[in-house]
């Protein structure tokens, strides 16, 4: 990716992980991937709950949901990172 849509990209970033609840994404610097991380922090030995672990993937299948076409706007269509969030925060209001 050229420098100029590398930079769009963590524009983009930065914009979509100030509306993301739980979890983050970001870029990763070996092959420019864009990813979402969430972490959770118990002690020492023990595991997660499968409600804890079910409430994880809940947040990051809704986060990428969400945000996955301000990415592609980005990345492919090479639209502005403030063109593409405003295509993903809409809300969608009642029932299909």
């Amino acid at each position: 990716a050229s420098k100029t849509v590398r930079a769009a990209a963590y524009e983009l970033l930065s914009v979509i992980n100030q509306r993301v609840w739980l979890g983050h994404f970001e870029v990763w610097s070996d092959d420019g991937e864009v990813v979402f991380r969430h972490a959770l922090s118990l002690p020492a030995g023990e595991r997660p709950t499968m409600a804890q672990a079910a409430s994880m993937i809940d947040a990051a299948m809704e986060a990428a949901d969400r945000f996955y076409p301000a990415f592609e706007f980005v990345l492919r269509d090479g639209r502005s990172p403030d063109e593409a969030i405003a295509a993903c925060m809409f809300e969608t209001v009642g029932e299909a």
